[in-house]
């Protein structure tokens, strides 16, 4: 029913796409499924049914055609039956349409959603209070909408999916299409007193001004000059935060995109931009040789540890959506070394399917037929389970553990400012803090739960809410175009297994100290609660 509430919105609005547009537009987009994800059927009951959803798509395309934001939109519960987060194709005015839908900041705490922030004095009273129904659909309701416009790794993933379209008008009308012209909407909530109340928004006219949250105890290192920074967070200084915001605006993630050819301009010069506050030069190699080195914050990381006697270290990965995952290999290298890194890598593995299609896009990365490490050759649009094989097999180590070398030598010679400290291995593994926790949200996703992971196979304690991430999922996203549309096709070409010990039916890596509501509230909902909670942690366990 909500599908096809969805649909006829749709038929009302302009339209820039004819009927056979769209529809070759749909065969491309499955035949770039079928050739290079791993595996679209197996969430989604099999090919059988995954065909009989395409043909039900392509029959409900209207005779006048679409829109491109709506052609994208009925794409979506497609593609979200695919069961793959990083799988999805974005309408162009969820970008561009920055209009506010509910003016407040939502955040998951166990596994509802509580206002963390607002946007307006007179919302002040809504603070710390969680969401029970928006126009008299539940939040379980809105949840199993949700599901039908992004895939989910698992219920926090779809809680955050969900976060995210209630703060937004475009996509709040797509979860709520039986409200799309009113003006006003009925939100009700309760109260950190247990009591239950309803307030109203005047939808169209709010504005994103700044936000007011609850007084913070806790001083964060700042993230003006660079996205990965730290500094002690307690007059002893006995404990580091390390703050990781993101992992796409470090240099040494550009080198790596830049020695396979796969320029990414507009954002290496918004992030230049961004942190030196003047425009970017001309010459994009220089932009990137002058974007914020993680070799170089690490390096000074663990040599400040070490003079200091740094007891605790602890990683801010809370609001950390992913980028390139190469960077927890650069961390890993200064605080544990090589060694650790090769333990590490041997305890999971990926399959991947070496589309023809994925070649064609990514023209700098070349397909090698009869590489080393290979079992036995391969030919494009092969799948590739060497290294499944390898973590399978109990023969052998040191030729396992040499082959994950190579891989890792091969992954520094992709980035020069971390191959130049790579190659010297003065800083390998310079500084062990006795003690490291790792802080999580729903928001801490892809490439950010490859690191969250390393640490936790090296011992590590995870504090917060879990990661939206499921531990065994499709992984490395790549974008494919469109003809007609001009839309982005994102999808996968791998299927990680980072606990591959785990049943299938596990999605969630569940955090040692789980923040919870009545732990918030303790905290006096201290926007930095899982700061708190980990101090209290270090205090408790270790002292």
């Amino acid at each position: 029913m909500f599908f096809l509430l969805i649909l006829n919105s749709f038929f009302l609005k302009a339209q820039s796409l004819n009927k056979e547009e769209i529809i070759a537009d749909l065969k491309q987009m499955v035949s770039i499924i079928e050739s290079t994800h791993t595996d679209p059927y197996y969430y989604g009951g099999g090919k059988l049914a995954f065909h009989r959803r395409f043909q039900e798509l392509l029959t409900s395309i209207p005779e006048q055609g679409l829109s491109i934001n709506n052609f994208a939109e009925i794409t979506q519960p497609f593609l979200a039956k695919i069961g793959d987060g990083h799988t999805y194709i974005i309408p162009p005015y969820w970008y561009s349409d920055h209009r506010l839908g509910l003016p407040l900041d939502l955040k998951v705490i166990e596994k509802k959603i509580y206002v963390s922030g607002v946007f307006s004095e007179e919302y002040k009273l809504l603070l710390n209070a969680t969401l029970l129904e928006v126009e008299g659909v539940s939040v379980s309701e809105l949840l199993e909408r949700q599901k039908l416009i992004l895939a989910a790794e698992n219920e926090y993933h779809n809680l955050r999916r969900l976060i995210d379209g209630l703060k937004s008008l475009v996509k709040l009308k797509l979860l709520l299409p039986e409200v799309a012209d009113t003006e006003t909407i009925k939100v009700k909530f309760k109260g950190s007193d247990g009591k239950t109340f309803q307030i109203s928004f005047l939808l169209n006219d709010l504005e994103k001004k700044s936000i007011i949250t609850n007084k913070s105890s806790i001083s964060l290192p700042t993230i003006k000059k660079s996205d990965f920074v730290f500094d002690y967070i307690d007059e002893k200084r006995k404990t580091v935060m390390l703050r990781i915001e993101d992992m796409q605006t470090y240099r040494e993630c550009h080198e790596h995109w830049r020695f396979y050819g796969n320029y990414y301009e507009e954002l290496a010069r918004k992030t230049y931009e961004r942190f030196h506050e003047k425009p970017a030069m001309d010459s994009l190699n220089l932009v990137i040789d002058n974007l914020p080195s993680a070799t170089d914050c690490f390096r000074d990381l663990v040599v400040t540890m070490k003079n200091d006697k740094t007891e605790n270290l602890i990683i801010d990965l809370r609001k950390n959506p992913g980028g390139v995952s190469n960077i927890t290999e650069i961390l890993m290298y200064f605080l544990y070394g090589k060694e650790t890194i090769i333990d590490v890598k041997n305890q999971s593995y990926q399959i991947r399917k070496h589309s023809e299609i994925y070649y064609q896009y990514n023209k700098g990365e070349k397909f090698d037929s009869i590489s080393e490490s290979r079992t036995l050759p391969l030919t494009i649009n092969d799948y590739d389970f060497d290294e499944e094989r390898r973590y399978l097999s109990s023969k052998n180590r040191e030729y396992k553990r040499g082959q994950i070398l190579k891989e890792l030598d091969e992954m520094a010679s992709h980035m020069p400012t971390f191959e130049k400290e790579y190659l010297t291995g003065k800083y390998e593994g310079w500084y062990t803090p006795k003690n490291v926790i790792v802080l999580t949200t729903e928001r801490t996703f892809s490439s950010a739960f490859w690191m969250l992971q390393y640490f936790a196979k090296s011992n590590a304690i995870i504090v917060g809410t879990p990661s939206g991430q499921a531990p065994n999922t499709f992984s490395d996203q790549n974008p494919f175009e469109l003809k007609n549309s001009g839309l982005n096709l994102y999808l996968t070409y791998k299927m990680g297994y980072s606990f591959p010990e785990l049943d299938d039916n596990i999605d969630v890596l569940m955090p040692h100290y789980l923040m919870t509501y009545d732990k918030l509230k303790s905290y006096n909902f201290d926007p930095n609660s899982e700061v708190i909670y980990a101090l209290e942690v270090l205090d408790k366990k270790f002292n």
